[in-house]
């Protein structure tokens, strides 16, 4: 499924429109900015959403990009990994293949293009942009202008 933005920090995923937020918060406060705003921040459950995702960081890197190249997901690991908005963890794209297993114990999860939509952990602590989701059912208005 293709973006109705292919240039836009906005990308639709068979029902819910992903939002590139380029403002460099930690992991709970940008999971609150989402919350407030839009729905949570992004879960990821299959291949598809992977795509569109990468789509709606691709299209959000030609904007302008503050902090680098990396966006937190809603991904969390307290030490269980789940999503922040309660869905299951049925899907799994860690980089190298596997959930890292490192010293620290509250860890949150990154993706990138760099990573292919990868995830990494990273302490929920670092200031990064993020990505967002709204679902259906919510009113979202997008402007048209024509030449």
């Amino acid at each position: 499924m293709s973006c109705f933005f292919p240039l836009s920090p906005i990308c639709c995923s068979g029902w819910e429109i992903f939002y590139f937020v380029n403002q460099s918060l930690n992991w709970t406060e940008a999971q609150t900015y989402c919350r407030q705003k839009y729905t949570d921040l992004v879960t990821i459950r299959n291949s598809e959403e992977t795509n569109q995702l990468m789509n709606t960081l691709s299209s959000s890197i030609l904007k302008s990009w503050s902090s680098g190249p990396i966006a937190w997901l809603g991904l969390h690991r307290d030490p269980n990994v789940y999503w922040s908005d309660g869905s299951s963890f049925l899907f799994s794209n860690w980089y190298n293949g596997k959930i890292p297993l490192g010293s620290m114990r509250i860890v949150c999860g990154v993706t990138s293009i760099q990573l292919s939509g990868s995830w990494k952990l990273l302490s929920c602590e670092t200031r990064l942009p993020f990505v967002c989701y709204k679902l259906p059912g919510e009113w979202v208005f997008f402007f048209f202008y024509f030449l």
